[in-house]
């Protein structure tokens, strides 16, 4: 995750100067449009990765992906995945593959995403011996959790609505119950 966050920074450190438009998907595949209708497609395998340039046009919100340029690091990123000869619903947000339905998010949206989840509170909580234990951010270090050897029971994901109706935990939490092993 960190790296992962290093990588997105310096990406948009460098698409700053360049004015350039970024767009990651979650199969560790990049778009990179420039405004001489030059796109970048680059792939990662690992560590290992290849890139080739390809020539765009934008029409009605529709970005179409052209002819080659020509092919720049590992042979064959074409035939694994490529987007060539492709159409795009374009937006500033994301591009979205028409046929195949798979979607490039910009580094804004991915940014705003991660500081969502970042900020999204913890919801939990855990039954032990008969009383439940609201868990959250603030208390996770100081709760029950951090009381007893995990090692010596065993937790139970309990459904929503049975929490619910014998505990009164609200449904939108996650409820895990603590048993002797």
């Amino acid at each position: 995750m960190k790296h992962l966050s290093l990588f997105i920074l310096f990406i948009c450190f460098c698409s700053c100067k360049t004015k350039e438009l970024i767009y990651i998907n979650g199969n560790r595949e990049i778009l990179v449009l420039d405004h001489s209708n030059t796109l970048k497609y680059e792939t990662r395998n690992g560590c290992i990765g290849g890139f080739d340039r390809l020539y765009y046009i934008v029409k009605n919100d529709t970005l179409y992906i052209e002819k080659k340029t020509v092919p720049v690091g590992i042979k064959d990123v074409f035939n694994n995945g490529s987007v060539y000869g492709q159409k795009f619903k374009f937006s500033k947000d994301s591009l979205v593959n028409i046929d195949s339905r798979k979607t490039f998010y910009s580094l804004k949206i991915i940014g705003k995403r991660e500081k969502q989840l970042t900020n999204k509170k913890l919801k939990m909580y855990v039954l032990f011996e008969g009383k439940k234990y609201k868990i959250t951010k603030q208390n996770i270090k100081k709760s029950i959790l951090s009381l007893i050897k995990s090692e010596d029971y065993n937790s139970i994901t309990i459904d929503p609505e049975v929490a619910y109706n014998l505990y009164k935990i609200p449904q939108d939490y996650t409820t895990i119950q603590l048993t002797k092993k």
